[in-house]
């Protein structure tokens, strides 16, 4: 099995809607599809679970909290133990993602971010620059990256 991880990712940028519009038309169809698949298929299991409720009102506000994340993958394991039928439609939908998603040359990833076209940071007089990246040493002294 590819795992609840992959799965969850997905759930998150289709929430999150962090496709965006800056990509919405290069979205590969069968990408879009498969996210809005997996969705419906975890939210039909789902439903009223707080941990999943809280998961997508927190991803819809656009706020990722790796606690809520973690209960809404064990909730997840816990039903693929419990349901091995749904477990497999889950894989099923997770392995057809990621070969979608590799074809297309989309990344996502626990942070949902996706750049199309060309990209550039840039970082000058000893600083460091990118688009997320968490605490930095430069010069042997530890750094706040905001």
């Amino acid at each position: 099995m590819i795992g609840i991880e992959p799965a969850l990712g997905f759930l998150a940028t289709w929430i999150g809607g962090k496709l965006g519009k800056a990509v919405e038309n290069r979205v590969d169809s069968l990408l879009e599809s498969g996210l809005t698949r997996l969705h419906d298929l975890v939210q039909a299991r789902m439903s009223g679970d707080s941990a999943y409720e809280k998961f997508e009102s927190e991803l819809s506000d656009g706020v990722e909290n790796p606690r809520t994340r973690e209960r809404v993958r064990l909730s997840l394991e816990d039903l693929c133990e419990q349901d091995p039928e749904f477990a497999r439609e889950l894989e099923a939908l997770v392995e057809q993602l990621v070969a979608t998603q590799q074809a297309s040359g989309i990344q996502t990833g626990d942070n949902g971010q996706v750049f199309t076209g060309d990209v550039s940071i840039k970082a000058s007089g000893g600083s460091a620059a990118a688009v997320s990246m968490g605490d930095v040493s430069i010069g042997g002294a530890r750094q706040d990256p905001r």
